[in-house]
């Protein structure tokens, strides 16, 4: 009888380790299932269903052509509308003769790279007695930007420069001003000289070309 009880208790026992190594073998599968399973696999679809791509902005903005320290503005545009006082300090003196300034003149005790304001063609590069060397660059939309009292030039005709690159290193002039280091920087739209920082962080493509 007690032989019987041992037979039936050891039973029992093998009985439930196996039942134990099924269920194991069952769950092991079912999960090995649902993470290999494309149709389970939320989490995955869930980040690729939310991935955003990176688009890379272009930065067409027209930027200010001047970096460095301790630069000003020694010369406005002269304005026809504009008040008198205003007009007054927008002439340039060259001479012993006042003009009216087409453009905006830059001024440093210290020597500053002069930058391309947007992207364009390098469409010339003269020389001139009064302002020295003179780069100037189309861009879109009928703008051309001139560069003048340059000391050294880093651009060739026919280059084509983004905005912001450095198309020469700032200069001397015969305008009458304190600042040892100048840049002359003039716009012209639709063939009229217009005042360039009416224009800086305005969208290139904004500009009319009509």
């Amino acid at each position: 009888m007690e032989r019987r009880k041992e037979i039936i208790s050891l039973s029992v026992i093998i009985v439930a380790v196996i039942g134990v190594i099924g269920l194991t073998t069952i769950i092991s599968s079912s999960l090995f299932k649902s993470l290999t399973t494309d149709n389970n696999s939320y989490v995955l679809r869930g980040i690729a269903d939310t991935y955003i791509p990176v688009i890379n902005e272009v930065d067409n903005k027209i930027k200010e052509p001047i970096m460095g320290e301790n630069i000003s503005i020694e010369i406005n545009f002269y304005e026809v509308n504009g008040a008198k006082e205003e007009q007054e300090k927008s002439l340039i003196k060259y001479d012993r003769t006042y003009m009216p300034s087409t453009g905006i003149l830059y001024g440093s005790d210290k020597e500053f790279d002069c930058l391309s304001i947007a992207e364009g063609e390098v469409t010339s590069i003269d020389e001139s007695e009064m302002f020295g060397s003179i780069v100037t660059v189309k861009h879109n939309n009928n703008l051309i930007s001139k560069y003048s009292s340059l000391s050294s030039v880093n651009v060739k005709v026919g280059d084509t420069v983004n905005a912001g690159e450095v198309i020469g290193k700032s200069g001397q002039n015969k305008v009458s001003t304190s600042k040892s280091n100048m840049l002359m920087i003039e716009l012209t739209l639709n063939g009229e000289y217009v005042n360039p920082t009416k224009y800086y962080n305005v969208s290139i493509d904004q500009i009319n070309a009509n």
